[in-house]
């Protein structure tokens, strides 16, 4: 499996990956904070489906992605990546049961997992200059009622925090949203531009 590294051409630094291990096989990444290679201030917080690999040490392909998409826009000088849900998992199509069995076996320890992650999303978001949301289609296997809460709480979090600076990926696509009006993830699209994304849909 090949091993991904921060492109100094635009990363000058990961200042921060706070992660969690909540039980021998499920670990947590709350946020991770890269300082991209220019002299701008201000941020862009990324809200995706979870983490799949990147730390400090070691990006993915998506983390490198948004690295280079962010750094070419010119317009900031960090970018917070956070999710809907924390746990790292590289297939999503196991993060489902990956959350199952976390309910199940320890529901505290799932709940103060996510209320972690919510209270990091709300502190990052409020001083951030652009929140993108990325977190894509239903994952598969996934209970689509659930999921599309937890979507709807993430935006209800933003506008409880009057932040109005709420984006969404322009890809390649015509339509900026799925079809079922989802923001698209960054990981199999052309990363184009940023758009305002359409609340009221």
């Amino acid at each position: 499996m090949p091993v991904y590294k921060y492109n100094p051409n635009f990363v000058k630094e990961v200042v921060e990956c706070k992660t969690e291990r909540l039980t021998a096989s499920i670990e947590a990444r709350y946020c991770l904070s890269i300082k991209l290679n220019n002299s701008l201030d201000s941020s862009y917080v990324f809200i995706m489906l979870n983490p799949s690999k990147a730390d400090k040490k070691i990006s993915d392909l998506t983390i490198g992605k948004l690295c280079k998409f962010s750094h070419s826009l010119n317009e900031v000088g960090a970018i917070h990546v956070v999710n809907l849900y924390p746990f790292y998992e590289t297939d999503s199509k196991l993060l489902s049961s990956l959350i199952s069995y976390l309910q199940n076996e320890n529901s505290d320890l799932f709940r103060q997992a996510t209320e972690n992650n919510l209270q990091i999303i709300r502190s990052l978001a409020k001083g951030a200059k652009k929140v993108i949301l990325a977190w894509g289609e239903y994952p598969k296997k996934f209970n689509k009622q659930a999921y599309r809460k937890q979507c709807e709480d993430c935006i209800a979090l933003l506008q409880e925090i009057e932040q109005d600076q709420i984006y969404a990926i322009k890809t390649q696509h015509e339509n900026l949203l799925t079809l079922t009006r989802f923001p698209r993830h960054p990981s199999k699209n052309r990363l184009v531009n940023l758009e305002l994304y359409p609340l009221s849909t």
